[in-house]
């Protein structure tokens, strides 16, 4: 009888609650979940581990090595020049906004500022830094004679318009009548250019009429280059002939006009 007792005592002990008794048996787990903020606080006082996120979780998110580093401010105006022209080759100038170059750069939209002031002095350093690239360009062999000189330089014109015809119209169209500061950029560019052509051959780059000329002629070529790059309806070598003996008919014209009034002021 007493071996029978304590049998029925453990099956008791071992069954399941009933469904009333539920809640009250919940895991302690689950009260300490609802325990206060300072009781859970507490636990850490008396030396249990608290819970820890995994190191995927609390790690950065950044990339390993692409942390930024810190320019300084001409390293930074240098980068931010060189993105804005290269944003320049698929857009206008008046789409070029400083919160673009700022996201391509991956610097805060309001840095640009800290560096140019204002838009407008950002688009001067991008056109300034076009037209380095353009006068290189037009000049790839200066220890030349100045006839084969001139055909490199009209090579390197057109090759490089049909590389960055977007920069190529902010340069002219877009600089030249635009904002004061942005078209004296576009004529100290022509400028350099028309000098650097007529140097070498028998006219006087300072004469009015000379310079009138050439003036005529870089305007010409622009339009020319510039419709031909659009669409290309003859031969390239064409292009570059007509450029060529374009330049020598107005330069010369101009020249012989200007060389009787020379000679008779004695200049």
């Amino acid at each position: 009888m007493l071996e029978k007792a304590v049998r029925r005592s453990a099956a008791g002990a071992a069954a399941p609650p009933a469904a009333g008794e539920a809640a009250a048996c919940r895991p302690a787990d689950a009260k300490a979940a609802r325990r206060p903020a300072a009781a859970r606080v507490s636990r850490l006082a008396i030396g249990e581990e608290p819970s820890r996120r995994p190191a995927s979780e609390t790690s950065s998110r950044r990339p390993a090595g692409s942390r930024r580093s810190r320019l300084g401010p001409q390293q930074r105006r240098a980068q931010l020049v060189a993105v804005g022209l290269a944003l320049l080759r698929d857009r206008p100038l008046t789409d070029l906004a400083l919160e673009d170059v700022a996201a391509e750069a991956g610097i805060s939209r309001a840095l640009p500022y800290h560096y140019f002031g204002t838009r407008t002095e950002f688009l001067i350093a991008v056109l300034e830094a076009a037209a380095a690239e353009f006068l290189q360009a037009t000049d790839p062999a200066p220890d030349l004679p100045p006839t084969e000189r001139l055909r490199a330089g009209i090579d390197g014109y057109i090759d490089w318009v049909a590389a960055r015809p977007s920069v190529f119209l902010a340069l002219t169209r877009g600089a030249a009548g635009a904002d004061p500061g942005l078209r004296a950029v576009f004529e100290r560019n022509r400028d350099a250019l028309l000098d650097r052509l007529v140097l070498g051959i028998d006219a006087d780059p300072a004469d009015p009429l000379v310079r009138l000329a050439a003036s005529g002629w870089a305007a010409m070529t622009e339009e020319m280059v510039t419709a031909w790059n659009r669409r290309p309806a003859v031969p390239r070598a064409d292009l570059a002939g007509l450029i060529e003996q374009t330049f020598q008919a107005t330069i010369g014209a101009a020249a012989r006009r200007a060389a009787p009034a020379r000679a008779a002021t004695g200049h």
